[in-house]
């Protein structure tokens, strides 16, 4: 922030993301200035944890991706994602 500069709140990726993001705006929405990184991080993910690989024809699906990070994490995801009903449920 350079001097007289006010500062800027900080604004969530998933509000401003597309449902079908491209790669890059993926690397730079999860990693930000380390979103260089994001395709060998991406590929370690997706062969050993499970993150939702891209589609070619509509590109990353973002609540697949958020979904993925929260419960890598270990967080609850309220409110964003909804959780699927069972058929059994009324």
């Amino acid at each position: 922030m350079n001097e007289g500069e006010k500062p800027r709140k900080p604004r969530a990726p998933s509000n401003e993301m597309p449902l079908y993001p491209t790669e890059a705006q993926i690397a730079r929405a999860v990693l930000g200035d380390r979103a260089k990184d994001w395709k060998r991080i991406a590929k370690v993910l997706e062969d050993k944890e499970g993150l939702p690989k891209i589609n070619e024809l509509m590109g990353g699906f973002w609540p697949a991706v958020v979904a993925f990070f929260y419960g890598w994490q270990c967080v609850p995801i309220s409110g964003g994602i909804p959780e699927p009903k069972s058929k059994w449920e009324d």
